[in-house]
């Protein structure tokens, strides 16, 4: 897999994402920009290019009825011409 350039979340209702952080495997937080907490059903993070090498996002919302959850996506960036 190729560095992807975003991160793209949809709910099916109103949230506000009120955390994302991208981590590499063994520690290493990857920075994101930053941007304004906003009630949507869907966000688009850009991402920096990444190196190979794996990673977990874990994100934090606040739901339409005020409950907290979150959740984690890990993903893997293979090295060029590897598949």
């Amino acid at each position: 897999m190729q560095s992807p350039e975003k991160i793209e979340l949809h709910f099916n209702e109103r949230v506000q994402l009120t955390a994302l952080r991208l981590y590499r495997v063994g520690g290493e937080e990857i920075v994101l920009p930053r941007r304004g907490i906003r009630a949507a059903t869907n966000e688009v993070i850009p991402l920096p290019i990444l190196s190979p090498g794996a990673y977990r996002a874990e994100w934090r919302i606040i739901s339409a009825d005020g409950h907290p959850t979150g959740g984690v996506i890990s993903f893997r960036v293979e090295a060029p011409g590897r598949s």
